[in-house]
């Protein structure tokens, strides 16, 4: 599972996408509300499942994460 927009400072306000390996010996026993692709036994990758939730809300983040200003 790979994620992108996971960077502290963004991920509340980035999409997050989760990578989702139909191979793995070890698949997630649950799933995340979060846009989700795989890929099919071909190798072609796909978007599985659309988002129905932010990660600021699956993660419980408080709305001034992460608990500093922006220092740009």
């Amino acid at each position: 599972m790979t994620s992108t927009a996971s960077a502290v400072m963004s991920l509340r306000r980035n999409v997050t996408s989760l990578w989702v390996s139909p191979w793995a010996a070890r698949p997630l026993p649950f799933h995340l509300p979060l846009e989700t692709g795989t890929a099919k036994d071909n190798g072609e990758v796909f978007l599985a499942a659309e988002a129905t939730a932010s990660a600021d809300t699956v993660f419980e983040l408080p709305s001034d994460w992460p608990g500093f200003a922006d220092l740009g």
